[in-house]
């Protein structure tokens, strides 16, 4: 899963979060310790993927990858991030909690 994880961390997040997960600061947010990201619920880093964020605070926003990704491609990339760059969240991500997320996610 991990090689899937850092394959699909490169076809859809490596151009803005960067490959060591710093983003750049105050445009793209840093993946590396950001508290979305390692919560013990990886609801909001689902739901972020899933919907994408407004721009604010100068930051650009970040689109929806709802769309474009499937539920198993969302679950293996937020796991691959939230195990990625000293993260030490629990890949607790699953293809199941996508599809209960996605119907409340409009």
């Amino acid at each position: 899963m991990q090689v899937q994880g850092a394959n699909l961390y490169v076809q859809y997040c490596v151009g803005c979060h960067q490959s060591s997960g710093r983003g750049l600061p105050g445009i793209f947010p840093p993946l590396a310790g950001n508290g979305a990201v390692v919560a013990e619920n990886p609801g909001n880093i689902l739901k972020v993927v899933l919907l994408g964020v407004s721009a604010a605070n100068g930051r650009v926003p970040m689109p929806s990858f709802g769309a474009q990704m499937t539920n198993e491609e969302i679950a293996i990339v937020a796991n691959y991030v939230r195990t990625s760059w000293g993260n030490a969240a629990e890949a607790n991500a699953t293809a199941g909690v996508i599809a209960a997320l996605r119907p409340h996610a409009k």
